[in-house]
Parts: structure tokens; sequence; C-alpha cells
């Protein structure tokens, strides 16, 4: 008998067995099973280790630097009393698991775990990293020793038992060890005992987890779902393509664990998962639908999320270009801390294949793209003021990016914007150039040779900083393409372009200019034909507003505003879009502080007003680019933000995680942590256990049908505290772990605790 003085571990579920048996389904566990660990033992883990058709157990164990496995013994074996391997005069000897422990020692930090069998050869073998570690390998030898072990120069896995998995991810017969770290996604494939160059795939977050492969769209091959604690849209998906991983989609649950099923009837038949409300703590269950209703799908974008660099690269420039010349726009980045171009092939789905990477220049400064020469297909100008080079290439027939071929611009220049000014069917670039703090506006075009023309500068003196941006469009209304040079500070320049193809300055002493037009960024700005005249207006975003500024008898003007729904909203990428198809425009534009789009709708009055937001989650939106329907690729949506963007289609993508069921609890000050699907009455059906692990309560549910609701089937806390004591009592939240599986190979479902300074295993009956 424990001491009073400690922890007293009490089990209900023992006391309440004989009541079960009088009534058939219900569940029914022996009294557990206790294995002393020493305290804050952790990353649990389960495989057949042994190859005896046994579940074997493995655990860090931090505290002695060293993995216990657990090997569990077959029915009917005599189990010979274990003792614990260092004993503890504060506490008696309280074991008796059918396990046999075999350590392994380790050096530092270990605080991830997995099993999986690397070389392919029937064994399982152990996988374990930690911060500052990276991975180690401990291979499994045909004599059940383990192999020395195999350091792996990665990045370190996040901590968990979810964070390192081996498995042959694209079929080509290759087992990879995958590990998730804050940089993200890193495939590493082995041929043997030898592994080979990784591949890293960068997250939309540094704190993801809970990561699950599972084929959630039934396509025959597994995606990947995984959650970011905290976050409005914490469950983010990504689709495998075949041969990568396409972007993230963000999905407009709060939740915070992951648990999945195909036996739930909650959803018969189909792949549920089960997880817990970050916001109110209850259960919940969904799974992914193939549509949903109309008027919700105006309501929902799902933005495919892509992270193209980590956030120390510095933010990332893009050009966005048909480079292949298959009919579909594709896209290139660059980030000026990396010495790397990445290419982006374009999807008919609207998507990006995942990207190729290509040396390429460092400190790139300014990116366009545009089909100069008179073969139409399209160059990439790039300049790079850390190297002094203004430069064009393009993709060669090998499919790569050939290194940038030097033009002659003496200056260094520091933005870029191309397009088809004169409407001969070739694209020409406007540079602003620099020397010291001068500034300059080049023209640059192509000939029919293919030679490059440099046209006559223009002096830029009311440019006291490098531009924020530079946009082409007809301001004038003239049908020629002007120029808008944008300063973060002062008043944008306007040059409009003569009828010889010149550029003069154009409302100098406007002041509509020097104050609507003033301290603009590209993501404040946005473009629409708010007054029905045909001609795009410019729309300006602003403090809880937008202002359309067209040109009137030759001068500015303000010719409308729109509202967000609050006044003090920070208004960003504004434009004019026909979002339902039905023939009218509305407004729309992103405000940060809601992760969500504002759609106005023009009422009778002709006043765009409020009609409904758009939820997609938070993003540091630089800019929106607007791509159309064709023949070859869906309307969407590009948002850029710093690090990553998103492909947003506006239709045709119905699919979402659908949430199927909700149980709040009726214990008093119960708050669950973790959800868990597991058949625990042996009827063929998944039920749920919650554990709230503040307050050391496991409760089990069952679903009833005829209610379409979850019923508690029973409950009993782990342990209660005795507060006369005063030694070491583990953390706030216990148990720390749970892990459901059959435990003893009678085909049905047991679950495993750890606790304290113990494992705590309960077998179903």
């Amino acid at each position: 008998m424990m001491p009073s003085s400690l922890i007293r571990i009490s089990f209900l579920l023992g006391l309440t067995s004989a009541a079960a048996l009088a009534e058939p389904g219900n569940f029914i566990f022996s009294g557990p099973e206790v294995t002393k660990l020493d305290w804050n033992a952790k990353c649990m883990v389960s495989g057949d280790l042994n190859a005896d058709g046994q579940l074997d157990l493995a655990v860090v164990n931090g505290q002695r630097g060293r993995i216990e496995i657990l090997y569990r013994r077959k029915p009917g074996a005599e189990v010979p009393r274990i003792r614990p391997i260092t004993p503890d005069r504060w506490e008696p000897d309280l074991e008796d698991a059918p396990y046999l422990r075999e350590t392994l020692p380790f050096d530092g930090n270990v605080g991830s775990l997995a099993l999986g069998d690397l070389d392919l050869d029937g064994r399982l073998d152990l996988i374990y990293g930690g911060n500052g570690e990276g991975v180690v390998i401990r291979f499994r030898e045909k004599d059940h020793s383990w192999s020395d072990p195999l350091e792996l120069e990665v990045e370190d896995p996040i901590g968990g038992t979810r964070s390192l998995l081996a498995r042959d991810q694209d079929g080509d017969g290759l087992c990879e060890l995958i590990v998730f770290s804050k940089e993200g996604l890193e495939r590493i494939p082995f041929e043997g005992r030898k592994p080979k160059t990784g591949k890293l795939q960068k997250l939309s977050s540094s704190r993801a987890k809970d990561f699950r492969f599972i084929d959630y769209d039934d396509d025959g091959a597994d995606d990947l779902l995984y959650l970011v604690p905290g976050s409005d849209r914490s469950l983010r998906s990504l689709r495998w393509s075949g041969t990568g991983f396409l972007s993230e989609i963000s999905h407009s649950l709060s939740i915070q664990s992951l648990s999945l099923s195909k036996k739930a009837p909650v959803s018969d038949g189909v792949l549920s998962f089960a997880s817990v409300d970050d916001a109110a703590g209850d259960l919940l269950t969904f799974h992914f639908a193939d549509a949903v209703a109309k008027e919700r799908a105006r309501k929902t974008w799902k933005p495919r999320i892509r992270n193209v660099f980590s956030d120390d690269a510095g933010e990332f420039l893009h050009a966005l270009a048909d480079f292949d010349g298959d009919g579909i726009a594709d896209l290139v980045v660059c980030a000026p801390k990396v010495a790397e171009l990445r290419y982006m092939r374009g999807r008919k789905d609207g998507g990006f294949d995942p990207f190729v990477s290509f040396p390429f220049l460092r400190g790139v400064s300014a990116l366009a793209a545009g089909a100069f020469g008179p073969d139409g297909k399209a160059s990439l100008l790039v300049a790079s003021e850390e190297e002094g080079i203004l430069g064009v290439c393009r993709l060669l027939p090998g499919g790569r990016f050939g290194f940038p071929d030097t033009l002659p611009i003496e200056d260094v220049t520091v933005a870029i914007a191309c397009a088809d000014l004169d409407e001969d069917g070739r694209d020409e670039a406007l540079l602003v150039t620099k020397k010291k703090y001068d500034y300059r506006l080049v023209p640059l075009g192509m000939d029919d040779k293919g030679d490059w023309t440099i046209g006559k500068a223009i002096e830029l003196d009311d440019l006291e900083r490098d531009p924020s941006g530079l946009l082409t469009k007809d301001i004038d209304g003239d049908g020629d393409r002007d120029l808008l040079v944008l300063s973060g500070r002062d008043p944008a320049l306007i040059f409009l372009r003569g009828e010889n193809g010149s550029f003069v300055a154009g409302a100098e002493k406007s002041l509509v200019r020097k104050s609507v037009l003033q301290g603009l960024s590209p993501s404040r700005l946005g473009w629409g034909d708010v007054d029905q005249d045909g001609l795009e207006d410019l729309l300006v975003g602003g403090k809880g507003f937008v202002r359309a500024v067209g040109w009137k008898e030759g001068q500015l003007k303000v010719l409308d505003q729109f509202n967000a729904r609050a006044g003090d909203e920070e208004v960003l990428c504004p434009r004019l879009l026909d979002l339902d198809g039905n023939g009218e425009l509305e407004a729309i534009f992103y405000v940060a502080g809601q992760g969500a789009f504002q759609v106005l709708e023009r009422a009778e009055d002709e006043v765009f007003r409020y009609a409904r937001s758009i939820e997609v989650g938070a993003l540091e939106m630089n800019e929106l680019i607007h791509l159309g329907a064709g023949k070859l690729a869906k309307s969407r949506l590009l948002a850029f933000g710093k690090s990553a963007f998103w492909v947003m289609p506006l239709k045709g993508d119905a699919s979402s995680a659908e949430v199927s069921s909700r149980h709040e609890t009726d214990l008093k000050e119960v708050r669950y942590s973790t959800a868990l699907f597991g058949d625990f009455d042996a009827d063929g059906k998944d039920d749920l256990l919650a554990l709230d692990s503040s307050n050391h309560l496991i409760e089990f549910l069952r679903y009833l049908p005829a209610r379409k609701a979850w019923a508690s089937i029973m409950h009993f806390r782990v342990f209660e505290k005795n507060v006369h004591y005063r030694g070491r009592q583990g953390g706030q939240r216990e148990p720390r772990e749970i892990l459901v599986e059959d435990l003893n190979g009678d085909g049905k479902d047991d679950f495993a605790l750890l606790v304290h300074d113990r494992l705590l295993t309960y077998l179903q009956q």
C-alpha cells in the first residue's frame, strides 16, 4: 500500500466493473498494469520491435539520458518481477505490468522519438532527435541488437512523437525519413542504410504539430494534415501530387488535437476526425465534404498556402508569366538573402507545382517578367543592388533557368515594371535607377533583331527615396498605359504617356495626388470601374475606407468612397470583381485585423455597402492579383506576403472540413484537451476517449445514431491529489500522454497513459 503522503492513484474503473458487467455493451477495462518509469518520461511510441506479434512500447527518459524499450510478453508467459532500475527510497515497489525492459543511452537533449523500418529489412529501427542534436538512427540488427548511432545533420525535429516518420511517400521503393522542424518538412530517401540528399518544403507555420499522413481526398495517395495551435484556422492540409506536396489549404477550424477513424458511426463509412474545440474545450468530429452549400460557398474561400522561403531570407519578390509557353501563368520567386531562384510551374487547377531551385543572384532587389522578343516568350528581368547587376534570363529548353545575362545599365536598378506600352504585341520595361541620391526613369525594349534598346531617361527630381512600387495603368483614359511611381512617404509621381510614346509628368500640382496618393505601398492600391464609365479608376485603401480616384476634365478627382464595416480597420488590396458571376461588380478588400475579406455590394442608391465577410486567415498582404478564368485555369486570387503566398480559387473549390458532431460535457469545470477514437466495447464501431489533463479526468463516450449525439458512458479520475503531500508532483497537465492501441494482441482497443513516474496500461475485457 502506498503511504498517504504520496499522490494516491485511484482506479474508478475497477470499482465500476461489476456494475458494467450487468449491462452488455458497456466499457469494461481491467485495473491498470503499472510500469515504473522516471519522472517526465515522454514520447511514448508503439510497435512490434522483436517481431513476436506483441505491441511493444518505447519512451524517452531524459532524466537518465536513455531510451527505454518495454517488450510486451505473450499472454500466459511467465513474467518475472521487474524492479525499478534505480530504487527510490521514497517509493515502494509498484510495478506489475508484463514488460521486459531494455535501455539505450543517448547523448544530448532528445525530445522526439519514432519507430520505422528505414532500411526495409523487415525490422523496426529507432529514430530520435532533439534541440541541437539533429536526428540519430539506431538500426535493428539480425541478432536483435542495435547498430551504432547514425547521426544526420538535419534541422532539429519538433518535440513529440509525430515529427519523425519513416515511409515511402513517393512510391519509388525507397523509404524516406521525414523530419518536421521549424523550417518545414524534410524528406530524406534511404538506400539501405545510406541517406541521400533530402528535400525541404516550407510549411505555413513554425508552430506546426500533430502531423498525420492520410488520404483525406480519396484519390489513392496519402496527403498531409497538421495543426497550428492557437490559430483561428489551425487545421492545414497539403495534397500529394505524385512527386511532391502542393500548396497548403487552411480550414476554418480552431482545434488542438487530431484522431482519425473510418469506423465512427457519426459519419458511417467516411473518414472522420475527432478533436477538441480550442476556444470552448468541447469535443467535435469533422470530415472532408465534397461540396458545401452554395450560400456558404459565397462566404468561404480556402487559401492554398505556399511557403517559399524562411522568414530570415528577407521579403521575397515574385514575377508571374507563362515561362514555359503552355498558356498557364507560372511563378518565379527570389529572396534577397538567398542566392537562388525558385520556379513553380502553373497548373490547370489554378495552383502551382512544387518549386524547382536554380543558382541565382544574391541580394535581388527588383524582379519583373515580360515577353520582349519577337518569339513572344516570357523573359525575366532581375536586378541585384548587392551585386550591382541588371540582367535577363529565360527558361531554357532543358527546363532550367539560365544565369542572367547582364544588360548595359550602369546605375543601380531599384524598381522594374513591364507592360506592352505601345500595343505592338511586345512588352517594354520601365526601370527606376539611382546614382547616389539621383533617380531616373529609363525605358528599355527590344528591337526586331532581338537587341536591347535603351530609351531616353527622365530625371525624377521629386523622388527622394527608393519607390515602394510601380504601377502601369491608363490613368488619363486615353487608351495608353501611364505610370504611377509609389512612395512609402511622399506623394506618388504620375507620368502620362503621350502620342509619341514619351512620358511627361502629370497632376504635379494636384491636391488629390498630394493627399490621397501620399505614402502608398502596392498593398493599399487597387482598381476598378467605380463610376461605370468603362474606365478603371484607382482605389486607395485607408483607415476604415476606400477612396476611388479618377481622371476627369484633365485632372485627378475623388469619385467615390466606400467604408469598411468598422471605422478603424486598416484596408488593404481593394478591388472591384464580379464574385458571384451575376454581372454585378462587388467591392472587396482585405482587413488584416480580422483575417478576412469584406465584400460590399452596390445598393439601389449606387453606394457600395457591407454585405458579408469571407474569412481566410492572417497574412501580411503586400499584393493581390486576380487571374480570370480561361480555357486552362480557374478564376482565382493570388495574395503575396513576406515569405508566403496564397492561391484562393473563387469557384469550383467547394471541398471543406465539415463539423459532423459536437459534444459539451455536463461534468463540472471539465475542459477537454485531447480526444481519441477507439472501439472500447468491441462492437465494430469506434467510440471516443476524452481527456482533461488539467483535472486528470478521462471520459468515455458512445455515439447514439437515434439521437445524433454523443452520450457519456463513464468517467474517472486517473489520480487524486493529497493536499498535504510536499514531494514531487509532476506537471500541471497529467496524464501528459495517452495512446490507444491493442496492447495485448487480443484484437481489442486498450489505452496507455504516461502519468507522473508511471506507465499505466488499461486492457479492455
